[in-house]
């Protein structure tokens, strides 16, 4: 059976689409608490599932809604062509990595490749070796960087944000490397959250000289490496980033520099942002506002090709598409303005532009698909009408559409078109996946994927990492913004109700976090449970969740404890399995920690004490499967599960 269409992290920020577009959305927590495994476990009852469309050759008929001009995927392929082959002749001539040359170049090739592009794979391997090989390469001493000492920052953001969308749209072959440069990113986080350099390089167009381009290009790279690794200290970092990026987007005037709104509202949705929340709304606003009549966008006034491109990528990751009206106005500003080459322009700054044009305009899918009543992050309650609308991009028309609650297929018809309503009164309290499917006649496909959450469940995400202050707790909160609601957190030591330490702070929509410095710790103990409570202005509690962690540096913790991890694929397509349950179960028959896969279907259990465990997996549909795992201390333990 053929792989269904690409589905990547929205957590992405730079050419791949957030809101429900051909992208998976950010997983549900990284470590479900003890007090909510009964409810987080439940199947989804009463799930009717529909057999799969049969849509024969009659039945074929053109979209009876309006389709992107075909021109428009040509054009995109005509500069990719362009872009891939003035990379490599750059490649040979300089014989090194350039960050940025490389970088925007993966970054393309790797959304052509989800798109349905044709992209030359002997070049691809070509510039990936530059990125990994060549001096300055991120297998080489230090890293990615420039010659092998300067510009680490820069080298090291744009070089990892290009790993991380290569892993997340292509394959993991750059898995390693992008955990690696995940790690050294840190080093530039500062405590409020922001990445900032310590170099101060600008170059403009290329770089800023804004904090906000590297930050957000640092979550992009921090997420993916979660939805690879399910390891939960990449969020830590992912949230606080996020943190301070909605406080630079209350500030927004509108009169910035075009990029640093781009790359603000770019942060926001790498750090798992939804559409709908207050500060993405803000700075969406503004990003409208500065369009131009001829339907582009400036640096500095008169529409630029690097400007529009990259304002087009960010409203696409935003989830808008080509049905848009300032999407499509930009879009064919692009096209028009496309040089006979393929190219938007000459010299090193037309080549910089030109990457970010073709970033633009490859985003544009085999098909157009519109979904309307539900959102990426959206609380969703009662029932949902749903509508979905199809529009093939080539001309053979739409053949079938299909719509999957958590996996189940739950609508399909062959039509461009389809209705449905969620129901959530059977949905169990947490996260739930809805995708939708649409074929054309030539068995193409595009997937659109979001994630919603039902019930009384407002804090996602939870994940604990270790800093020179104590132990950082955070989370995300995606209840609307209201007056007065808080985020109280009680920490206790494992296996005990006794509360040592507590903290209440206001609670803003988005990535909170606060740090326990470890006052009030029993001595000698190192297990304690967070327990995260988001309250009403009453003081009712809306939504309590728990994350276990060993306060403790990260070398005394990898020193006496060990990890469990692994993926989750279904066997029939090999596709990777997001939001299936992951329990530790011990010796006895208990359920230690419960968790769920990340949109890459990695699941990870860490501080684990040493002894005999069975990991086990269940998923709405197919068989609970069961694996033992024997930990040890200072070594990592695997099992991988294909699900039948």
């Amino acid at each position: 059976m053929s792989r269904r269409p690409a589905i990547v992290p929205a957590a992405l920020s730079l050419g791949v689409l957030g809101l429900l577009a051909t992208v998976a959305t950010a997983s549900t927590p990284a470590a479900a608490p003890v007090a909510q495994q009964a409810v987080i476990s439940q199947p989804v009852a009463a799930l009717a599932a529909v057999a799969a469309p049969t849509c024969s050759a009659p039945t074929l008929r053109p979209s009876t809604t309006k389709a992107a001009d075909p021109t428009v995927r040509f054009a995109a392929q005509r500069g990719l062509d362009w872009l891939s082959e003035a990379t490599v002749a750059w490649q040979d001539q300089h014989n090194c990595y350039g960050c940025h040359v490389q970088g925007v170049t993966v970054d393309a090739l790797s959304v052509g490749h989800a798109k349905g592009y044709r992209v030359d794979e002997r070049q691809l391997a070509r510039v990936l070796a530059g990125v990994t090989d060549l001096p300055g390469g991120s297998r080489n001493p230090g890293g990615l960087s420039y010659h092998g000492g300067g510009l680490r920052l820069s080298s090291k953001s744009i070089g990892g944000a290009a790993f991380a969308r290569f892993d997340a749209m292509v394959d993991h072959r750059l898995r390693d490397d992008l955990l690696t440069v995940a790690g050294e990113l840190l080093e530039f986080q500062a405590q409020d959250g922001a990445v900032r350099d310590p170099e101060k390089w600008s170059n403009p167009p290329v770089g800023t000289g804004h904090p906000e381009q590297w930050t957000a290009l640092a979550v992009t790279v921090w997420r993916q490496a979660y939805e690879r690794s399910g390891d939960d200290r990449w969020l830590t970092a992912a949230a606080t980033a996020e943190d301070w990026m909605a406080g630079r987007a209350s500030k927004l005037t509108g009169a910035e520099d075009i990029q640093l709104v781009n790359y603000t509202l770019l942060g926001l949705l790498a750090g798992g942002a939804g559409a709908g929340e207050s500060a993405v709304a803000r700075v969406a606003s503004v990003l409208e506002a500065r369009q131009n009549e001829d339907g582009g966008w400036g640096l500095q006034g008169a529409s630029d090709p690097l400007a529009t491109g990259q304002t087009l990528t960010t409203l696409r990751q935003l989830g808008r598409t080509d049905a848009d009206h300032a999407v499509a106005r930009g879009t064919r500003w692009l096209v028009q303005h496309q040089l006979a080459s393929g190219s938007w322009g000459t010299g090193g700054r037309g080549k910089a532009e030109a990457m970010w044009a073709v970033l633009g305009l490859v985003s544009v899918d085999v098909l157009t698909v519109e979904v309307a009543g539900i959102q990426h992050g959206q609380h969703v309650e009662g029932t949902v009408p749903v509508q979905v609308v199809a529009a093939d991009n080539g001309g053979s028309g739409v053949r079938s559409v299909e719509l999957f609650l958590d996996d189940v297929r739950v609508a399909a018809g062959c039509a461009d078109r389809l209705n449905w309503t969620l129901s959530t009164a059977n949905l169990p309290d947490g996260a739930h996946i809805v995708d939708v499917v649409a074929t054309n006649a030539d068995g193409e496909s595009t997937r659109r994927r979001a994630t919603v959450y039902a019930g009384d469940w407002y804090l996602t995400r939870p994940g604990t990492s270790w800093e020179s202050s104590g132990t950082r707790v955070s989370v995300r909160n995606i209840a609307e913004q209201t007056k007065d609601t808080s985020i109280e957190v009680v920490i206790k030591a494992e296996n005990s109700d006794d509360k040592l330490w507590s903290s209440t702070a206001p609670a803003s929509q988005g990535a909170w976090s606060t740090v326990w410095s470890g006052e009030g710790a029993v001595p000698g103990q190192e297990r304690y449970v967070a327990q995260l409570t988001l309250r009403d202005a009453a003081g009712k509690a809306l939504h309590t969740i728990e994350e276990r962690f060993v306060h403790a540096p990260a070398a005394q913790r990898q020193a006496n404890y060990g990890a469990v991890a692994g993926r989750v694929n279904f066997a029939d397509d090999e596709a990777e399995v997001a939001n299936a349950v992951v329990e530790l179960v011990d010796a006895l028959g208990n359920v230690v920690e419960s968790t769920r896969s990340t949109a890459n279907g990695a699941y990870r259990f860490k501080d684990v004490a040493g002894g005999e465990y069975k990991v086990r997996v269940k998923k709405e549909g197919r068989a609970t499967q069961e694996a033992p795992v024997m930990a040890a201390p200072a070594a990592e333990s695997s099992a991988d599960f294909d699900l039948e």
